[in-house]
C-alpha cells in the first residue's frame, strides 16, 4: 500500500463548524447567482411552468428487503408533487425539474421520509458578448451501500440523497479579431445525505482556466491552463490540486470534420512519486449533419492513458447514445459525469429536436409522450461512490429511444469501473469499498391497447463486484414491473401493476445474502 500523505489529517470533529462556514456562503451565492440569472431579462423570457403530481398506495411483502424469512409485509404510501420549468428569453434560459416524494410505511416496516430530486440549471448573459453564469442545482437518489439492495422506485431502503450546487462564471473576448479568450471558472459543492437523515462530509470541487484559441481555417490552436482541486470538509489543507498546461494544433478537413495534436505538462499531488509530468494525446470531431455527432479525444496523463468518446445520432422518433471516458477524480467529479437525472426525457428530446426545434413545444410533446405511453422518466444508471479517496474511473453508458404508433421502447445500457488511485497521496480510510465494478441493463417496453390504454413492461438487472483491493463481494439484483395505464382525461390518469424483485449477495453480514420481493400498487397521476 503507498503511504499517507501525512498532511492530510482528518478533523471530524470540527465538521458541523467546517459545514456551517461553508454552507452559508454557498447557499447565499448561489441563491444570488440564480437571482441575478432571473433578474431583469425575466420579465422578457418566455416561461412555462407546469406542476404535476402522483399520488400511489404500495403493498409489498418484503418492506425492508431483508433476507428470507425475516421478511415484513407493509403498505406504502406515497405523494409525489414536481414542477417543470422552461424560459427562454435573449439573455436567459433556465430549464429543469423539482419535485419531492413524501413516503409513509402504514405498519412502520420503514421510515416515513421526504426525499428530493431536482436538476434546474439556468444561464444567463451578464454582460453582452462578454460575461456569462451558469448556475444550477442536482439532486438525485443513490444507494448508501452499492453492494446492498435498491428499491424500484422511492423508497427507505438503503438510500441516500446527493445534493450538488454549481456556478461557473465565464469571460470571453477577442484578441486582434481572430484569437477567443476564455476565462472560466466551474465550482461544484457537494452534500451527502444519509439513509439515517444525517449529513455526510461535504465537498468542493473547482476547475479554473484560461484559454486562447485560434479557429481552424483550416489550421487553428489552442492555448489552455488549467487548475482543478478538491477540498473536503473534515479535511485539513491542502486541497488536492492539478495544475495542467496543454497546446493543441488543429486541421479542420471538411466544414464538419476535424482532428488535433496536442502536448502539455501536468503538476498534481494526488500521488506521492512523479508529481510533475509530460503529456500528449489526440483528439477528433466529426458532425457530418445536425442529427449525428462523434468526437473522441485521448491524452497520456500521471495515472495512464485518459480518454473521452461520445456518438449521438438521431432519427425523427429514433435517438441513441454511447459515452465512454477515463479520468481521475474524485466523489463529486462523478457526481458530475451521472448520466442526465431522467435519462429517458432526455433521449426523448434529442429523438425530437429536429422535428419540433422550438423547446416549449418540443417539452409539450415530449410530457404526452410519457403520459400517453406511462413511460418512467428515468432508468438504471451506475451510483457514484461516496469516498474522500481519488480514483480512476472507467464508465461506458449506452442508451435508446424508440418511438413507434403503438410501440415505445427504452433501453439503458452502463459498465462502470471505479480503482484507487495508484501510488496515492490521499488514501483517506473508507469504510465502504472503493475498488468496484458496477454493471446493468435496463429497458421498459410500452404498448397501446388502445388510445386510452397503455399496458407497460420494464425489466432490469444490475451486478456490482469488488475488484482489485475489493475483490471478492459480489451482489446481483433483477426486477420486473408491469403497469397497465387507463388515460380517464386529457391530463390525467391511472394505474395498476405488480413487481417482483430477487437480490443475492456475498457481500457479508450487513448485506441480505438471499432476498425477494413481491409488490402490487395503484395509484393515479395529473398535470395541472
Amino acid at each position: 500500500m503507498a503511504p499517507t500523505d501525512t498532511r492530510l489529517i482528518q478533523r471530524p470533529n470540527r465538521n458541523r463548524r467546517h459545514a456551517r462556514r461553508w454552507k452559508g456562503p454557498l447557499r447565499r451565492w448561489v441563491a444570488a447567482a440564480f437571482l441575478a440569472s432571473y433578474g431583469g431579462w425575466a420579465a422578457a423570457a418566455r416561461w412555462s411552468v407546469e406542476a404535476g403530481a402522483d399520488a400511489r398506495v404500495t403493498w409489498t411483502d418484503n418492506a425492508a428487503f431483508d433476507a428470507r424469512g425475516a421478511a415484513t409485509e407493509d403498505w406504502l404510501w406515497e405523494l409525489s408533487p414536481v414542477v417543470r420549468l422552461l424560459a427562454v428569453g435573449p439573455r436567459l434560459r433556465l430549464a429543469g425539474t423539482a419535485g419531492v416524494s413524501a413516503l409513509t410505511y402504514t405498519q412502520g416496516a420503514g421510515r416515513s421520509r421526504v426525499l428530493s430530486t431536482a436538476d434546474i440549471r439556468a444561464e444567463a448573459e451578464l454582460a453582452e458578448r462578454h460575461f456569462f453564469l451558469e448556475a444550477a442545482v442536482v439532486a438525485r437518489p443513490g444507494a448508501e451501500n452499492v453492494f446492498a439492495p435498491r428499491s424500484d422506485g422511492p423508497s427507505d431502503v438503503n438510500t441516500v440523497t446527493s445534493v450538488q450546487y454549481r456556478l461557473t462564471p465565464t469571460w470571453r473576448g477577442r484578441l486582434g479579431g481572430a484569437v477567443d479568450v476564455q476565462l472560466r471558472s466551474a465550482n461544484a459543492w457537494t452534500d451527502i445525505v444519509g439513509e439515517r437523515g444525517a449529513p455526510a462530509d461535504a465537498a468542493y470541487t473547482g476547475e479554473h482556466s484560461l484559454r486562447l484559441r485560434r479557429m481552424p481555417v483550416p489550421f487553428g490552436w489552442t492555448v489552455e491552463v488549467v487548475r482543478s482541486e478538491t477540498r473536503y470538509e473534515s479535511v485539513v489543507p491542502p486541497a488536492a490540486t492539478t495544475d495542467t498546461g496543454r497546446v493543441e494544433l488543429e486541421y479542420a478537413w471538411t466544414p464538419g470534420l476535424t482532428t488535433s495534436l496536442r502536448a502539455g505538462h501536468e503538476k498534481t499531488n494526488l500521488v506521492i512519486r512523479d508529481r510533475q509530468q509530460a503529456t500528449y494525446g489526440v483528439a477528433a470531431r466529426w458532425r457530418p449533419t445536425e442529427r449525428t455527432l462523434l468526437e473522441a479525444s485521448g491524452e497520456r496523463r500521471f495515472f495512464g492513458t485518459g480518454w473521452s468518446a461520445r456518438f449521438d445520432h438521431r432519427w425523427p422518433r429514433v435517438a441513441w447514445s454511447f459515452v465512454s471516458r477515463r479520468d481521475v477524480g474524485s466523489f463529486p467529479q462523478a457526481f458530475l459525469n451521472l448520466p442526465p437525472t431522467e435519462n429517458v426525457v432526455a433521449l426523448l428530446n434529442a429523438a425530437f429536436t429536429t422535428r419540433f426545434p422550438d423547446e416549449f413545444e418540443r417539452n409539450r410533446v415530449i410530457a404526452d409522450i410519457i403520459a400517453r405511453y406511462n413511460l418512467p422518466a428515468s432508468l438504471a444508471a451506475p451510483t457514484a461512490l461516496y469516498s474522500r479517496r481519488f480514483s480512476i474511473q472507467t464508465s461506458h453508458t449506452a442508451s435508446l429511444a424508440v418511438i413507434g404508433v403503438r410501440n415505445s421502447l427504452a433501453l439503458s445500457l452502463f459498465h462502470t469501473k471505479t480503482e484507487d488511485l495508484a501510488d496515492a497521496a490521499f488514501l483517506v480510510p473508507s469504510a465502504t469499498a472503493t475498488n468496484v465494478l458496477q454493471q446493468g441493463e435496463a429497458a421498459t417496453l410500452a404498448h397501446l391497447l388502445t388510445p386510452l390504454t397503455t399496458v407497460n413492461l420494464t425489466l432490469s438487472r444490475t451486478r456490482t463486484e469488488g475488484v482489485g483491493a475489493d475483490a471478492g463481494p459480489q451482489s446481483r439484483q433483477i426486477a420486473a414491473r408491469l403497469e397497465l395505464a387507463q388515460r380517464f382525461a386529457p391530463r390525467s390518469r391511472g394505474y395498476v401493476g405488480a413487481r417482483w424483485q430477487k437480490f443475492e449477495s456475498t457481500a457479508g453480514a450487513a448485506v441480505p445474502a438471499d432476498a425477494a420481493e413481491r409488490a402490487v400498487f395503484l395509484g393515479i397521476a395529473h398535470r395541472f
